[in-house]
C-alpha cells in the first residue's frame, strides 16, 4: 500500500528532480467504489463523507495505490448556486439547467460556505477522515474547477464561448467570481488534510478554444487561483485533457504543479 516518503516523492517530482520511486496515481474513483463501496451506489457514496473515506481508505489498501483521489464530480458548487443537476444510482450526477448569463445572475449568487453548503462539506470532512488514516503514507487529492470551467458549468458551455463577443466584461467578473470561490474551497480541503487539489478545466481545453481565447480568458484566472493554493502549500493537478503542443506550453507556464 501507499508508503513513507510519498509526500517527499511527489515534492521531488514537482521540482524535476528524481523521486525514489514513481508513485502510482490511478484515476480510479468510479472504479473503486464499484469494487471497494460494499454495494453502495455512487449517489450513495458521493453524498456520504464516511462512506467516501471507507471507500477510499479499502481502494488505497487492496490496490497499492500512493493517493487517494476524492474527485467526486463537477457539480458540487454548481448545486450550491442553483444549477439543476440530474444523477441517480451509479450515473454521476451531471449540469443540466444553466443559469441565464447576465450581470444580474452574477450579482445574486451567493458565496458558497465550504464548511456548511451542500456537499461540500461532505468532501472537506472524507479529506479529514482519509487524512487522517494514512496520514503522509499517502497523497490526498480533493477537486475543485477551474474559474474557466466553472463559468460553463454556471452559464452553459455554448453562452460562455460567445461572452467574449457579447459580454467580455461579464465573463472576466464571473471568472473573478469563481477565483474566490474555489479558492475558498480548495483551501477548505487544504485545512481538512489534503495534499493536492484536482483542478479541471476540460471546457478551456484545445478542442473547443483558440490559443488567444485560452490566453485571454482561461489561464490567466488559473495563475490567480493557484497563487492562493500556493499560500497555504496546496499543490495543484491541471486537467484539460489536453493533447495540443501550443495549449500544454501555455499550460506549462501558468504556475500549477502538475499537468495531468
Amino acid at each position: 500500500m501507499a508508503y513513507k516518503g510519498v509526500i517527499e516523492d511527489f515534492r521531488k517530482a514537482i521540482g524535476l528532480q528524481a523521486p525514489s520511486r514513481v508513485p502510482v496515481c490511478a484515476c480510479s474513483e468510479e472504479f473503486d467504489v464499484r469494487v471497494c463501496g460494499n454495494g453502495v451506489t455512487y449517489s450513495e457514496y458521493n453524498r456520504d463523507a464516511k462512506i467516501m473515506a471507507e471507500t477510499q481508505i479499502a481502494a488505497v489498501k487492496r490496490f497499492d495505490y500512493d493517493w487517494a483521489w476524492l474527485q467526486v464530480d463537477d457539480c458540487i458548487v454548481f448545486e450550491v448556486l442553483g444549477v439543476e443537476v440530474r444523477g441517480e444510482g451509479n450515473i454521476l450526477p451531471a449540469t443540466v439547467g444553466y443559469l441565464p448569463a447576465t450581470r444580474e445572475t452574477l450579482n445574486s449568487l451567493p458565496m458558497p460556505n465550504p464548511i456548511k453548503d451542500g456537499r461540500m462539506p461532505v468532501l472537506v470532512e472524507a479529506i479529514k477522515r482519509v487524512k487522517d488514516y494514512f496520514g503522509d503514507e499517502a497523497l490526498v487529492c480533493g477537486r475543485t474547477e477551474a474559474p474557466f470551467s466553472s463559468v460553463a458549468l454556471l452559464y452553459g458551455i455554448e453562452e460562455t464561448m460567445l461572452l467574449p463577443l457579447l459580454d467580455p466584461d461579464l465573463l472576466k467578473d464571473t471568472l473573478e467570481f469563481f477565483v474566490e470561490v474555489q479558492g475558498a474551497f480548495g483551501i477548505a480541503q487544504r485545512e481538512a488534510g489534503a495534499d493536492a487539489v484536482w483542478l479541471g478545466d476540460c471546457n478551456a481545453s484545445g478542442h473547443l478554444m483558440s490559443e488567444a481565447y485560452f490566453a485571454d480568458y482561461a489561464k490567466p484566472s488559473v495563475e490567480r487561483l493557484v497563487k492562493e493554493y500556493d499560500k497555504v502549500g496546496l499543490w495543484s493537478i491541471y486537467h484539460a485533457s489536453e493533447e495540443k503542443v501550443g495549449h500544454l506550453k501555455l499550460q506549462a507556464d501558468m504556475g500549477v504543479s502538475i499537468l495531468s
